[in-house]
């Protein structure tokens, strides 16, 4: 594919570009508040939380190579724009294109993943919910408490710990009614 650069298209990505960086920083700001709510106030650190930080670190980084890279773009259309000349450049026309590109996709999948996985938690927690509550076809009625009946004292409970073992270890006497 040809990439051109024009004066409309640099026009149009002038005002687009902004609006797209704006709109990151705005989900991005949310996503760290919503963050920061959900955090516990614990004074120690477990293993999740340094999963989130580095989740949280890792997400910072690609805002920033997001905004640094429409930054650039947007600085090299003005420039582009304010040359009395205005030679073709499509390099520059392809880096717009894929920077615009990224920064839409960005702000729309990341959002939409964001909102997805609060939906996804908020759906687990009342499927969780619902699991636990009684209904009445699942439920038993209540049982009067059984009485207590202790258990009888017999020879074969009041053996020792060493009769019982002696006693197994002895070979298996005759079914016949004559004892040895």
């Amino acid at each position: 594919m040809a990439y051109q650069m024009t004066e409309e298209f640099a026009g149009a990505m002038v005002t687009v570009i902004p609006v797209i960086m704006v709109v990151a920083t705005v989900e991005f700001q949310a996503i760290l508040q919503r963050k920061e709510a959900d955090a516990p106030e614990t004074g120690t650190t477990t293993q999740q939380d340094l999963q989130r930080m580095h989740i949280g670190l890792g997400q910072l980084l690609l805002y920033g190579l997001l905004i640094a890279s429409h930054a650039q773009v947007e600085v090299s259309l003005i420039q582009w724009l304010a040359d009395p000349k205005r030679q073709p450049d499509p390099w520059l026309a392809k880096q717009t294109v894929w920077t615009g590109c990224a920064g839409f996709l960005f702000v729309a999948v990341y959002a939409a993943s964001i909102a997805g996985l609060k939906q996804y938690a908020l759906f687990k927690e009342q499927w969780r919910r619902w699991r636990r509550r009684p209904t009445a076809q699942y439920t038993r009625a209540p049982r009067a408490p059984r009485p207590r009946v202790p258990r009888p004292r017999t020879r074969t409970t009041l053996r020792t710990a060493p009769q019982r073992a002696t006693r197994a270890a002895r070979p298996p006497r005759p079914r016949s009614g004559a004892r040895p």
